[in-house]
């Protein structure tokens, strides 16, 4: 996710934010379609998980921030989802994988190193 986010200029937690939402972080999506983010509402199929990321990636950026100068996802929300609570909830999920970062971050700092 990071490496492809930053591939694209985008934040490394949208794209698992929004699998949160659309598949339950993966519970609930086509079989083999390698898409958890709802993408074409879920019936768009990808070769891979890799492809899927980069080809969401790359569509962000284009599709909602070059094209519409969309920056976070109070923006992009309103052009890329009908529900009006869709950035509400996909910011939820992204402060809870950021809190996670940080607390793994703040505990790999507190161990010695041996």
């Amino acid at each position: 996710y990071v490496s492809m986010a930053d591939k694209h200029g985008v934040d490394w937690k949208l794209l698992p934010a929004i699998s949160g939402l659309e598949s339950s972080f993966g519970k609930h999506f086509m079989p083999n379609s390698y898409n958890v983010y709802g993408w074409g509402g879920g019936h768009i199929y990808f070769k891979s998980w890799e492809d899927g990321i980069d080809t969401i990636n790359k569509a962000l950026r284009g599709n909602y921030m070059d094209k519409w100068g969309a920056t976070d996802v109070w923006e992009i929300g309103p052009i890329y989802a009908e529900s009006p609570t869709w950035s509400v909830r996909v910011n939820h999920f992204m402060e809870e994988i950021n809190a996670e970062y940080l607390a793994l971050l703040t505990e790999a700092s507190l161990k010695p190193n041996l």
